[in-house]
């Protein structure tokens, strides 16, 4: 089978979507299959450039159309490296930000209906809209109302024979838009190096990549203080990645409560491969009911690392609730005795790359 991953960006390192979309493509050409990339609103190149670009040590051949150019002019080299390429299937790695600032792109469809031609889509839906739960602003809410309604356009122009999206709340969501969606778990772009780190205290926290405002840092750090002076461990929380400006505010907390935290910002990717594989549990800050897209949390998953989550409540309009991910217990500002000892005595079942590259194959289904 021969795949080509449409992506907005393809920057390495620099964007979530194109390193997904590397690392399955370097899967799938392991099993056998054909695969590349096509970056159509590149904001990272200012020249159209075709070159191979590398993931798990193989080359993907990857063509760059830089956001700059015209939409006829970005449009024309699409078609083209397509036409060249003959694939059995385009699969849209869709993220709405990607294709406009404002998530609010129109006509996506009509554009990418014509570089098509007869060719089979592919739609993997890493994001939906924004203004999904009841704790979000009326403006949001309508601003999601109306990426809503440039979803629907775009599912009935590409008429797509398979779509996947990896947390079960975007599939009840494109259930009541009339789609059924398959589950896709996402990977960590983190590969398992298997190295580990001689880390300095007995519990290590480690808080990898964006943390979103309203966590529950300051009831956590207290609770880990207490039990620090009960038990008389020795307690670390590190900051690893683009963490943002918040990382500060809790490093200080952290560290107010008479606990140690270190700021360690961008890191090579061996570097948090070791680092991932020898804390002992990780932090995550994203909505339970969509911590499944979050690659900070695939990443920790992947690499046999429990989760602990300090989200703020975030409660979806008009769906049920969903079940708890595997490998993740929620705090709620009073159980970190058991938060702890959940984490360490469950080991999360971890989904890899080529399981997923396997599992996209078996979803798209066979020409008739």
């Amino acid at each position: 089978m021969k795949i080509i991953f449409i992506c907005a960006s393809a920057e390495p390192g620099r964007d979530g979507v194109g390193d997904y979309s590397r690392r399955l493509a370097a899967a799938l050409i392991c099993l056998g299959h054909e695969a590349g990339i096509l970056a159509i609103n590149d904001h990272a190149v200012d020249e159209v450039t075709n070159a191979n670009q590398s993931a798990d040590g193989i080359d993907i051949k990857t063509l760059r159309i830089p956001a700059s150019l015209s939409t006829n002019e970005r449009l024309w080299f699409a078609k083209k490296y397509i036409g060249e390429a003959a694939p059995d299937w385009l699969s849209l790695q869709y993220v709405p930000f990607g294709f406009h600032p404002k998530g609010l792109k129109r006509g996506l469809g009509n554009e990418l209906k014509s570089i098509s031609g007869n060719i089979r889509w592919h739609v993997m839906f890493h994001e939906l809209w924004v203004g999904m739960a009841e704790e979000e602003s009326a403006k949001l809410i309508w601003w999601g109302k109306a990426q809503q309604y440039l979803i629907r356009g775009l599912l009935k122009k590409l008429d797509p024979k398979a779509v996947h999206t990896q947390t079960m709340l975007y599939q009840a969501q494109l259930k009541k838009l009339g789609v059924k969606a398959g589950y896709l778990p996402l990977f960590g772009n983190i590969p398992v190096t298997g190295e580990k780190l001689e880390l300095r205290t007995d519990i290590t926290f480690v808080l990898f990549g964006a943390i979103h405002s309203g966590g529950l840092i300051d009831a956590f750090a207290a609770e880990a203080a207490r039990y620090a002076s009960e038990t008389g461990m020795t307690l670390q929380l590190l900051f690893v990645g683009r963490c943002g400006e918040e990382q500060y505010q809790w490093a200080q907390k952290w560290q107010a409560a008479g606990l140690q935290a270190e700021v360690l910002g961008e890191q090579s990717t061996e570097k948090i491969s070791a680092l991932l594989s020898s804390a002992t549990a990780g932090i995550s800050t994203t909505g339970l009911a969509v911590v499944e897209k979050s690659g900070a949390f695939a990443a920790m998953r992947n690499h046999g690392l429990p989760v602990i989550s300090l989200s703020k409540p975030w409660t979806p309009f008009g769906v049920s609730e969903q079940p708890m991910p595997q490998g993740i217990v929620k705090y709620n500002g009073s159980n970190f005795n058991a938060c702890l000892e959940q984490s360490i005595r469950y080991m999360p079942n971890a989904n890899q790359v080529q399981q997923v590259a396997a599992q996209l194959i078996a979803g798209l289904p066979a020409q008739k």
